[in-house]
C-alpha cells in the first residue's frame, strides 16, 4: 500500500471582491512509499505579505522535516516532538530572515501553520492557529486529530510571527494506523467541524476519503477539488480562502 494525496487552495469571494491574492497555501511531499509530509497554512488577512508568509513557512517546515527524517529513525513521541518543534522554529527563522532582507516588518508575514508526517504506523502533527486535521482510523472511526486553536476573542489566532509562537504551538503524535487524513484551513472548518465539540461531520469527509483510497489521476482530481472549493455551494457558506488536502492509503502508483 502507498500514500496518495490531493490538494487545492482557492481564493475566497471576499478576497476576489477586494482584489487580494489567496493567502492560503499547501504542499505535499512523498519521501518514500511509506512516508508522506503535508502542510497547510493560512496567511493572516491583516498582514500585507501573508500570502508569501504562508508559502515560505510551509517550504521551510517541510524542508526541515525532510532533513530530520532522512538522518534519523524516529521511534518515540519525544523524538517526534523535537523534530516538529525544530520544523516550526525553522519556519519562524525563515520568516525572520525574509523580513530582515526585505526590511518589511515581521508581522506582515503572519501566518498559521499545520504540518503532518504520515507513516505506516505513526502520525505526527504540528499545529499553530485555526484549521484542523481529521483522520479516518483503521477501525473506520473518523475523528478530529487536531482541532482549531481558539484565542481569547473570536477570529483571534497566534501566528508564527507572534511572540511566544513556539510555546503555543501544539505537537502531538499517534502510534496507530491511519487510513485517510484531511488537513484544512479555517475557511472550511465551519462547514465540516462541529463548533461545540470539535468533531468532524462524517458526511463531508467520507466521499473525499473514499475517493483518495482508489487509484486516480491526481492532477485531474486536484483540479476538480479546486472547482469544488470555488463552487457556489461552498462559497455561499464561506467567503474566506479555503484549502483542503486529502491523503489516503491506496494501491495506486506513486504520484
Amino acid at each position: 500500500m502507498k500514500w496518495q494525496a490531493l490538494g487545492a487552495s482557492a481564493r475566497g469571494t471576499s478576497h476576489v471582491r477586494a482584489d487580494l491574492p489567496c493567502q492560503d497555501a499547501h504542499e505535499v511531499r512523498l519521501l518514500s512509499a511509506d512516508c508522506l509530509l503535508a502542510a497547510v497554512a493560512d496567511g493572516l488577512g491583516s498582514a500585507e505579505r501573508s500570502d508569501e508568509g504562508s508559502k515560505l513557512a510551509i517550504q521551510a517546515a517541510l524542508d526541515s522535516l525532510a532533513r530530520s527524517l532522512s538522518a534519523d529513525s524516529i521511534s518515540n513521541s519525544d523524538e517526534w516532538n523535537k523534530i516538529l518543534t525544530k520544523a516550526f522554529a525553522d519556519a519562524i527563522q525563515k520568516l525572520e530572515e525574509t523580513s530582515a532582507e526585505t526590511e518589511i516588518p515581521l508581522r506582515e508575514y503572519g501566518t498559521t501553520l499545520i504540518v503532518a508526517v504520515v507513516q505506516n504506523d505513526w502520525l505526527a502533527v504540528g499545529h499553530l492557529g485555526d484549521g484542523a486535521i481529521v483522520a479516518e482510523l483503521a477501525n473506520g472511526e473518523m475523528k478530529t486529530i487536531s482541532a482549531p486553536q481558539r484565542g481569547e476573542y473570536a477570529n483571534e489566532v497566534m501566528p508564527l510571527t507572534g511572540q511566544g509562537a513556539l510555546d503555543v504551538a501544539r505537537f502531538t503524535t499517534h502510534q496507530s494506523e491511519i487510513e485517510a487524513l484531511a488537513l484544512l484551513t479555517d475557511g472550511l472548518q465551519n462547514l465540516c467541524i462541529q463548533n461545540q465539540t470539535g468533531e468532524p461531520h462524517p458526511q463531508f469527509f467520507a466521499p473525499f476519503f473514499e475517493a483518495v483510497k482508489n487509484p486516480l489521476d491526481v492532477e485531474e482530481t486536484s483540479q476538480k477539488l479546486t472547482e469544488f472549493l470555488d463552487s457556489e455551494r461552498v462559497c455561499a457558506k464561506t467567503d474566506d480562502d479555503k484549502t483542503l488536502v486529502i491523503i489516503g492509503r491506496t494501491s495506486a502508483p506513486d504520484f
